[in-house]
């Protein structure tokens, strides 16, 4: 069984390390600067799959690893600064300013237009699912960006975030968002391969909460224009980075029966598939 393999344990505790590593940066770096540089996973992801499952790593996964690298490079040059300093008393204010009323009305119109539609269509179009993902992760990143600096808040004495009622409910609200994000995720990707699950994923989450940084923590509020429109260039840049190396690819059913035919034998073909499982 993979629960009993090395490599298996190794990569669900890397995961683990990594999602502890994301979740902290959201209490040091503004959410806009974060999630876009979720990018570099798929860059990483690509390069583990070649190096450990053998998988081609193809010419133009070189170049949208270049791609990746440039458009990170121009988020950390081009992001917010600095940010306003939050604690309980800010970030309900900012909660439960108009605007961000404005916002979550949008969100929840949105959400609940697509539902009505989906059960029609979400088997023919990849961006049903994937945009519901793309809402409640909006309010995931949202939710967890507080709860981050809450716990940096309460670590270094500056407040007892646990004292005050937004933190338990921010974490009712990352807790919930993020399941049912999941739920919608895993039927997309029942209903459609990697290569048009991931992209379409990557660039919906990655506006919805660069959107939802911009309204609700008013990270760009500092920025002059230039810096705002090259933000968003170096945003596009990344999203290409991702199409280049998620984009045609074999979905693994065909890219196995290819290795069967030409081992000649259906042994190394189910043994290919089992590595890729793990």
């Amino acid at each position: 069984p993979s629960k009993h393999r090395n490599t298996w344990w190794l990569g669900v505790s890397l995961m683990i390390l990594g999602e502890v590593g994301n979740f902290a940066a959201y209490g040091f770096a503004p959410a806009t600067l974060v999630a876009p540089l979720g990018a570099v996973s798929v860059v990483a992801n690509a390069v583990y799959a070649s190096l450990m499952l053998e998988e081609e790593f193809r010419v133009r996964d070189v170049f949208g690893t270049l791609l990746v690298i440039m458009g990170g490079a121009g988020l950390a040059y081009t992001s917010p600064r600095k940010e306003a300093k939050l604690n309980s008393a800010t970030l309900i204010a900012y909660i439960f300013s108009d605007i961000f009323f404005i916002y979550a009305g949008l969100l929840v119109l949105m959400y609940v237009c697509i539902i009505s539609v989906s059960r029609r269509y979400r088997s023919r179009f990849v961006a049903f699912d994937l945009a519901l993902c793309a809402i409640l992760g909006s309010c995931t990143v949202l939710a967890t960006k507080g709860l981050s600096v809450s716990l940096r808040m309460t670590v270094m004495a500056e407040e007892n975030a646990f004292t005050s009622g937004i933190t338990y409910c921010l974490i009712a609200i990352m807790v919930l968002t993020a399941s049912f994000q999941i739920r919608y995720l895993n039927r997309a990707m029942s209903n459609f391969g990697t290569s048009q699950v991931v992209p379409v994923y990557y660039v919906l989450f990655t506006l919805a909460s660069v959107v939802g940084g911009i309204v609700l923590y008013r990270e760009f509020a500092q920025l002059v224009t230039w810096r705002i429109s090259a933000f968003f260039g170096a945003v596009v840049v990344t999203f290409l980075g991702v199409h280049l190396i998620t984009s045609d690819r074999p979905p693994p059913e065909r890219r196995f029966a290819v290795e069967e035919d030409e081992e000649g034998g259906g042994l190394g073909g189910a043994s290919r598939l089992e590595g890729v499982m793990v």
